[in-house]
């Protein structure tokens, strides 16, 4: 056999040689997009990188430890998506609590959108309506605080009741009853039924100071 003849079989190889590079270089590049951009994994994306993984000769335990870290990857990835779903769900019914708007939630729904390849425009729109809520029951909270009756001064109800012309407390109180002097001017003046002014003032509390005799 002459050199001529050995020349196709060299091509051959070559050609598969150069086949097994570009499908190595392949499945490392969409796995360093996976790693940066799980958004574009799927289980079925998964799935063809492992059958390339076996055709170009990678050893059992590195196509395991690969399928194992893009099972990771898409655990957190639906995690993410739940989360991202939970909370724009109730920002869109108006169910969100106030307790749930926290600090911490601002940049971890960005984050997550971001990752999830949401539109930047939504993402915006979401983290709009979460601060719009956030301040919302921020200023409630300080006027609450603001406006809150914490402690008040009543008047003192230790009132010591004193006589006007000589200070004493020494008054006794009394109700006031018929009126004599009263009926009798009344009758005088209208008759009969002038006789029931004597009831004008009738039951009105009378104080009586014990001390000097004043009364009012």
């Amino acid at each position: 056999m002459n050199e001529i003849d050995t020349l196709p079989e060299k091509t051959e190889n070559n050609h598969n040689d150069d086949s097994k590079k570009n499908l190595i270089n392949s499945i490392e590049n969409r796995l360093n997009s996976y790693k940066t951009n799980p958004a574009h994994l799927d289980f079925n994306k998964q799935q063809k990188l492992i059958i390339d993984m076996k055709e170009a000769g990678y050893s059992a335990d590195k196509i395991q430890s690969c399928e194992k870290e893009l099972n990771y990857i898409r655990k957190e990835l639906s995690h993410k998506a739940i989360f991202v779903q939970r909370y724009t769900q109730k920002i869109n019914s108006g169910t969100l609590r106030s307790d749930e708007v926290q600090d911490w939630l601002f940049p971890m729904m960005r984050e997550y959108m971001t990752i999830l390849k949401y539109h930047p425009k939504k993402i915006d729109k979401v983290i709009q309506a979460l601060s719009s809520r956030h301040v919302s029951e921020r200023m409630q909270q300080k006027a609450t605080d603001k406006f809150a009756v914490t402690d008040i001064n009543y008047p003192s109800t230790n009132f010591t009741l004193k006589c006007p012309k000589c200070s004493s407390t020494n008054i006794s109180t009394e109700k006031k009853g018929f009126s004599l002097g009263k009926a009798t001017v009344g009758g005088l003046v209208f008759g009969a039924v002038g006789l029931l002014g004597g009831l004008i003032g009738k039951n009105t509390p009378i104080n009586w100071c014990s001390s000097c005799g004043n009364r009012w």
